[in-house]
């Protein structure tokens, strides 16, 4: 035998020492990653998918199926262009809300930006939207993005970015199709894959803002968009008296301001605030209990309205 299978041969015979030696090890070893990684995964999907029993999510053949599918879907990119500088003070802002637990108006600075879609480059400014810290929880920012100089995308001069699980995946798109399908005033809501400055950051759900776009899109006159503020509503402090955030909520239903959306086109045009003025009274009266709420509203789509929700 010569100097060479001599090594080999003994080389077999401490590799089979070492397997018998070290098998239990390496077997508890096998075992304990296999039940870490599928705890993980569990824990993973409960978190992020709401799957409760991978039994009841095999046994359904149609989630299976658009699981599946899902994979094969190639959704569009948005992508954004943010400055480092900006990237960096938008960060600080969000470990300053979660440390708050809300995000305060003060965190809700505009920055320069750039969207580009398809092979279009829009020039705008973006912030933090949202009012608590789900919206800056994971990798996913939620944003608020107005396009300049009156450019569209999807018809969209303004529009919020936000990961789909603050808006209950995709139990929000379908709310928005029984809106559209009962012809209530809706908004543009759908999905797509976002990058930032480079980073892949997945899917978000894309959803449109309250402006003339979007009364346009749902062929309705130009009008004031009506809203009661919502100052204070996220401070507890604020009503002494309150037991707790429920009747903080009613006492600024009552109190707090009523505004509108739209400001700029309100603002210049005469009959537009004509339209405000009066709708502000229709709306005050009715929470004074003044008028009823066929006095104010139409009972038909206010109706409609509430059976969606």
């Amino acid at each position: 035998m010569n100097k060479k299978k001599l090594i080999n041969y003994f080389t077999i015979i401490k590799y089979k020492f070492l397997m018998k030696k070290f098998k239990p090890i390496i077997i508890i070893i096998l075992v304990l990653f296999i039940f870490i990684s599928g705890t993980y995964s569990g824990i993973y999907l409960h978190r992020e998918y709401n799957f409760t029993s991978l039994k009841v999510f095999l046994v359904d053949k149609f989630r299976v199926n658009n699981f599946l599918r899902g994979f094969k879907g190639k959704p569009e990119n948005l992508k954004l262009i943010i400055k480092d500088k900006d990237l960096k003070t938008i960060h600080e802002y969000r470990k300053t809300a979660i440390k708050n637990g809300v995000i305060s108006e003060n965190l809700k600075n505009y920055f320069e930006a750039k969207c580009i879609f398809n092979t279009d480059t829009f020039p705008a400014k973006i912030k933090i939207k949202g009012d608590f810290p789900d919206h800056l929880a994971g990798e996913k920012i939620s944003f608020r993005i107005k396009l300049k100089n009156k450019k569209l995308i999807k018809g969209m001069s303004s529009f919020s970015i936000q990961d789909p699980k603050t808006r209950n995946y995709i139990y929000e798109w379908v709310f928005h199709q029984f809106f559209k399908l009962e012809k209530i005033t809706s908004l543009k809501y759908f999905f797509l894959n976002v990058i930032v400055n480079d980073e892949e950051k997945g899917i978000y759900a894309i959803e449109e803002f309250f402006n003339n776009d979007m009364l346009i899109s749902n062929k309705k006159q130009i009008s004031p968009i009506i809203k009661i503020s919502e100052e204070n509503l996220f401070f507890e402090n604020n009503c002494t008296h309150c037991k707790d955030h429920n009747e903080l909520v009613d006492e600024l239903y009552l109190k707090n301001d009523i505004q509108f959306y739209n400001k700029k086109s309100v603002l210049k045009d005469s009959n537009q605030r004509k339209l405000f003025v009066e709708a502000k009274e229709l709306l005050s009266k009715f929470r004074s209990g003044d008028l009823t709420t066929h006095q104010v509203f139409n009972i038909q789509k206010t109706f409609k309205n509430i059976c969606n929700f």
